[in-house]
């Protein structure tokens, strides 16, 4: 069985076969994986899936590590915009290291 077939037979029954390893595969996909297949399919098709996911709490899931990403990546900017803020006041990078919570490596990569 394909995808289109699959696709076709959640429009008429109202629900996919778990058994199809495409469909299998999307659903416990990660973030990116399911970016692309939005990307690649029709509107008609997106729908299908965005519906079967928010039924299974795939979306929920998404929604939350999406959430986790993108405020992992605010505090460690902001951590790297006071790092270079105190380097530029003098402080050594030993100081910085231990107030912003990074390691010296890192800090000290900063400061090249």
């Amino acid at each position: 069985m394909d995808m289109q077939e699959v696709f076709d037979a959640f429009g008429k029954y109202g629900s996919l076969e778990k058994e199809n390893p495409y469909l299998d595969r999307v659903f416990d996909a990660n973030q990116l994986i399911f970016e692309e297949v939005l990307a690649m399919t029709s509107v008609a098709v997106r729908n299908i899936i965005l519906k079967q996911f928010e039924k299974d709490g795939t979306l929920d899931r998404f929604i939350n590590e999406g959430q986790e990403k993108w405020l992992e990546k605010g505090q460690e900017k902001a951590k790297r915009e006071t790092a270079l803020e105190m380097l530029g006041d003098g402080f050594t990078p030993d100081k910085v290291a231990r107030y912003v919570k990074m390691p010296l490596e890192w800090v000290q990569g900063l400061a090249r």
